[in-house]
C-alpha cells in the first residue's frame, strides 16, 4: 500500500515537472537562439552582435532550406520608426544581416515561403531603446 502512494505520487510530481518545463520560457533554439511559433512554422533568431541570424523550421523542428525562400527584417523604434534590412542567405538554412547601430526595440523578421509570409516578432535581447 505504501509503495502505491509513493509511486503515484512520483507519477504526479513528474507530470508536474513536465507541464512546467512547457510553460517556462519561449524556448531556446537548436543555434541557442529565441524561439517564436508562426503558424505551421517556429522561427529562432540569435543576436550575435553586430550580426542577427535567423533559422525556419517546420512545425517538428525539421530546418528548412534558404533554397526559393527569401527574409527580411524589421527593425522598430519605440518612436514608431522601423528600418529594413534584406537578410542573406547564410550557409544553407540560415539567414543574416547586420544590426543597426542605433538601438532598437524589437526585431519582426518576415519570411517569404514560396509566395506566403512567415513572419514572428522578437524583443531586443539588449534593450536600451524604450517603447513609447
Amino acid at each position: 500500500m505504501k509503495t502505491k502512494f509513493i509511486f503515484f505520487g512520483l507519477l504526479i510530481l513528474a507530470g508536474i515537472i513536465l507541464i512546467a518545463r512547457n510553460f517556462s520560457d519561449q524556448g531556446v533554439g537548436p543555434h541557442g537562439g529565441v524561439m517564436e511559433k508562426s503558424g505551421n512554422y517556429v522561427i529562432e533568431a540569435e543576436s550575435r552582435y553586430p550580426t542577427l541570424c535567423v533559422y525556419l523550421y517546420d512545425h517538428k523542428m525539421k530546418a528548412i532550406g534558404n533554397s526559393g525562400i527569401t527574409c527580411r527584417a524589421e527593425f522598430l523604434y519605440g518612436d514608431n520608426a522601423t528600418m529594413e534590412k534584406i537578410m542573406r542567405s547564410m550557409g544553407t538554412e540560415g539567414f543574416s544581416a547586420e544590426m543597426p547601430a542605433v538601438p532598437y526595440y524589437s526585431c519582426k523578421v518576415i519570411f517569404n515561403v514560396y509566395g506566403k509570409e512567415v513572419s514572428a516578432k522578437f524583443p531586443n535581447q539588449n534593450p536600451i531603446a524604450k517603447e513609447k
